[in-house]
């Protein structure tokens, strides 16, 4: 459907391109892009969470961590962890293969991977690149409320 303006007050215009701009989102599919990710909240100290797409998980100071990735992925996959280290650096276990880059990366015989020190706020982000589970990490320091 064309629509003109020619000849139109400025009200109408502005009628006729809402009109043309509403048919056109109309006819839009969105559906593959992802939405507002599910916010979940996690308790306790000691948090097992298997990640699900298009979901960040919250929690607060833990003494351990243990993540694990679904069997499969789709091409959009996007998952992420925030979590406090205290005192203590929080022991994190996590599966095999994920590719690490960002604060406080290990190598270690070879393999690079996650090591959370002591006193930090972090934020894992993980996703599919098609290829790889990838992982980037960001670690601020932690100033407990007193």
């Amino acid at each position: 459907m064309g629509y003109s303006v020619k000849g139109l007050s400025a009200a109408d215009r502005s009628e006729v391109i809402a009109a043309a701009v509403e048919a056109a989102a109309a006819e839009i599919d969105l559906s593959p892009y992802q939405q507002k990710p599910t916010i979940t909240e996690l308790a306790g100290a000691t948090v097992t969470q298997a990640l699900a797409d298009n979901t960040e998980y919250r929690a607060g100071e833990l003494t351990a961590l243990t993540l694990t990735l679904p069997s499969s992925y789709g091409d959009t996959f996007e998952s992420s962890v925030v979590f406090t280290s205290g005192a203590t650096a929080t022991n994190v276990i996590y599966p095999d293969g994920i590719k690490w880059s960002g604060m406080d990366i290990a190598e270690s015989g070879g393999v690079t991977g996650f090591a959370p020190i002591a006193d930090q706020r972090y934020n894992i982000s993980f996703w599919w690149d098609g290829l790889y589970i990838n992982a980037v990490v960001r670690g601020v320091e932690y100033e407990p409320e007193t």
